[in-house]
């Protein structure tokens, strides 16, 4: 008998192990940032069950804050009790290195202010990815949750995610995520994908879903309309069909137009700060003791064919094209055809809007960049680790992080850079004069081969002018 009983024990801890192994796996690429949180600290939310770390080793620059406690209630979410603010620079930024074998990904910031300075006063600021402007950042009042999603193939094997002070209050996030997606899934002639929204339709709870019920961890947000019938099922829909993965908790819901030989419409116009839009329709069929019913439909595109969704019981489907929508007035239409003797249908939809990254980052074929990097991690070490003495001091305060060239209105203090319309920016000057630099001039310099000027002068180095030096075949000033 005793025997038996540690079989059991150990049976029920290798599940445990398992199941644990199992769901760290799930989130494999997943980068989970709360901004704000201790040094080394991290945790596994209760709620969704990822695992969300410290941001301290992915930016250098900004302060921990808490939200005041009147905005801390016990339906928050954990990654909105903190905050990281940057009071100091104009440009401050997150480096995500995401793991190699991905190319495209959501990429996600959240922001609530909570009041967490005191001031009662909510700023706004932009959003920099990469080499340019993401999106503006507008908060309604101290409790408002602004979340911004983009789905983007990045330049390189880094990402770079800057906050910008545009002059109207301190910026400061409170999550950033990144999560890989499949390469085949949501796919564009060109550019990025903004969300404008996603909806989980029918749906009768008031909260949103996103991981463990979605392996992408996409946010899905409940929405019903007036003239439409919430229907639902409590049988689980398969989504293994389609490479979107719509989560079946989102699927096992659905709309139907109130009067039978309604049509299931959605309308807005298009922005002037978009290209165009993506819409991916989402269907599944939810209702019971359909004998001897139909349900057919068509969407129709500002009066004109689109597609013919198939519609399965209790089986994801996704209706989407591959071709931007371009129209000024966009109005879908989901109307039933004449054989079909029920009425429309939908789950779910997400629509995108494009965003444009035609701004290249700064050449880095070379050394150039990685010598930079490793200056200013140098100067940082000398300053901090060994001098003790504070950046003012020596006259280091470069605001050295992003991209070195781009964009142009933030790039690196004591750089210029050349720019052109079909090559990267190449840097063509660099002052280091004040910084603190000591011993012998590096070799990494001679890979800076469009450098104009160079100005090392005012630090602590010896040894002979190198050789090197005079290799530089656009060096003028030195």
């Amino acid at each position: 008998m005793e025997n038996f009983k540690h079989f059991i024990f150990e049976f029920l801890c290798i599940v445990a192990l398992t199941t644990q192994l199992v769901h760290v796996q799930s989130q494999s690429g997943f980068i989970s940032i709360d901004c704000g949180i201790s040094e080394k600290s991290g945790y596994t939310d209760k709620l969704t069950g990822i695992n969300y770390t410290s941001d301290a080793t992915f930016i250098e620059t900004g302060v921990s804050k808490n939200i005041s406690l009147e905005y801390n209630h016990k339906t928050l979410e954990q990654q909105f009790l903190n905050v990281r603010s940057f009071p100091q620079g104009m440009k401050n930024c997150y480096t995500l290195k995401p793991e190699p074998g991905h190319i495209k990904f959501l990429i996600r910031a959240r922001f609530m202010y909570g009041n967490y300075d005191g001031l009662g006063k909510v700023p706004s600021f932009d959003l920099i990815l990469e080499a340019d402007v993401w999106d503006s950042v507008q908060i309604e009042d101290v409790s408002t949750i602004v979340t911004k999603e983009i789905i983007h193939i990045p330049q390189k094997s880094y990402i770079h995610v800057c906050l910008v002070n545009i002059g109207s209050g301190t910026p400061f996030i409170s999550a950033l995520e990144l999560r890989p997606l499949s390469n085949s899934t949501y796919k564009t002639q060109s550019g990025s994908l903004l969300l404008s929204w996603r909806w989980d339709l029918g749906s009768t709870d008031n909260g949103t879903f996103r991981y463990r019920e979605d392996p992408f961890d996409r946010i899905w947000t409940p929405y019903n309309n007036h003239s439409w019938i919430a229907i639902s099922n409590s049988q689980p829909v398969d989504s293994s069909g389609t490479i979107y993965r719509p989560p079946s908790t989102v699927m096992r819901t659905a709309v139907v137009p109130a009067k039978r030989n309604d049509s299931l419409q959605f309308s807005w116009k298009r922005s002037n700060t978009t290209s165009g839009y993506y819409a991916y329709f989402y269907f599944a069929e939810v209702q019971e003791n359909l004998a001897n019913q139909t349900r057919q439909q068509t969407i129709y595109l500002n009066g004109g064919f689109w597609v013919k969704p198939n519609v399965t019981n209790l089986y994801a489907k996704t209706s989407y094209k591959t071709s931007r929508i371009e129209a000024e007035n966009i109005d879908f239409s989901i109307i039933k055809t004449r054989n079909s003797t029920l009425p429309p249908i939908l789950n779910a939809l997400e629509v995108y809007a494009v965003k444009e990254f035609p701004q290249l980052l700064t050449d880095q074929q070379s050394t150039m960049f990685q010598f930079l990097l490793f200056i200013h991690a140098y100067v940082q070490l000398l300053v901090n680790a060994v001098t003790k003495i504070k950046y003012s001091m020596y006259g280091v305060n470069k605001s050295w992080q992003g991209d070195p060239c781009v964009p142009k209105d933030y790039l690196w203090q004591g750089l210029n850079c050349s720019y052109d319309d079909y090559s990267p920016p190449r840097i063509i000057s660099l002052d280091l004069s004040s910084s603190g630099l000591s011993g012998e001039i590096s070799p990494h310099i001679s890979s800076l081969e469009q450098i104009k000027y160079l100005d090392l002068s005012n630090n602590y180095l010896i040894g002979p002018v190198p050789e090197f030096l005079s290799k530089l075949p656009f060096l003028t000033v030195l």
